[in-house]
Formats: structure tokens, C-alpha cells, sequence
């Protein structure tokens, strides 16, 4: 079977997808404005030294782990970004308590400072969900 390249599937193990993948990421926290022991939580958990690599912006392969966590983060803002008119508005609410079971009181960075993929996931899930998807 021969493919064409607009038909083949990115790499996304690639090192520039790492790069562009780390850029998306950074760029949300500063929006965030959330710090580096924030910032290392919502990425598993890496080491300080991983943390300061990854700041400037190398091309490196991540993988799959780090991969879905980055694209989970990505999915909240962009979900943010439509279920709320103003920028100002998603920041707030990523860093209010909420009420809604997945959160029980507790903002949803809290949950997702949690520390796990799951936590994450819950997160996209519910704005999914307020979106009716």
C-alpha cells in the first residue's frame, strides 16, 4: 500500500511534536499563572532539573504519558475558551472551588493537582459534559 504524506498519521514521538507539545503546555500555565511545582504535578510529577530542561523549549521525544497529559491540559483550556465569554472568566474558574461531584468543593486545579492522568481526565470530562458533548 503507498501512502501520501498528507495521509499518514503525525509523529507525534517526534522531537519537534515534544517541542510544540511543551510550548502549548507553558504557554497555559503562564496564562494560568501557575508555578513550577504546579506546573511539575500536572506533568507527572518530573524531576526540577526535567522541569528546567523542558522550559527551554529543547526538541525531545516525550512520551506517552507526558503526551496525554499535555494534550488532557490543552483540552481544559480550549474548553474554557468556549464555555466562557471572557479569558478572564476560564482563569477564574480553573481556581474557584466548585461544587460539582468531581470537584466537592475544591477548585478543579486542585483536582488536577491531584497528580494523577485520571484527575485530568475527569476534569476534560466534565467541561466536556457542559458543553453536551
Amino acid at each position: 500500500m503507498i501512502t501520501t504524506a498528507s495521509a499518514r498519521q503525525p509523529d507525534l514521538s517526534s522531537p519537534r511534536a515534544g517541542r510544540i507539545a511543551l510550548r502549548g503546555f507553558f504557554t497555559i500555565c503562564d496564562f494560568w499563572k501557575l508555578g513550577s511545582a504546579e506546573q511539575m504535578t500536572l506533568l507527572g510529577g518530573i524531576p526540577k532539573s526535567t522541569y528546567h530542561a523542558y522550559r527551554k523549549l529543547p526538541e525531545v521525544s516525550l512520551g506517552r504519558d507526558l503526551l496525554e497529559r499535555i494534550s488532557l491540559v490543552m483540552g481544559i483550556f480550549k474548553a474554557l475558551e468556549i464555555l466562557f465569554q471572557s479569558q478572564e472568566q476560564a482563569h477564574r474558574w480553573i481556581h474557584q472551588p466548585n461544587t460539582a461531584a468531581p470537584f466537592h468543593g475544591q477548585s478543579a486545579l486542585d483536582r488536577m493537582k491531584a497528580g494523577s492522568l485520571v484527575d485530568l481526565a475527569v476534569v476534560r470530562q466534565y467541561l466536556d459534559s457542559q458543553r453536551g458533548w
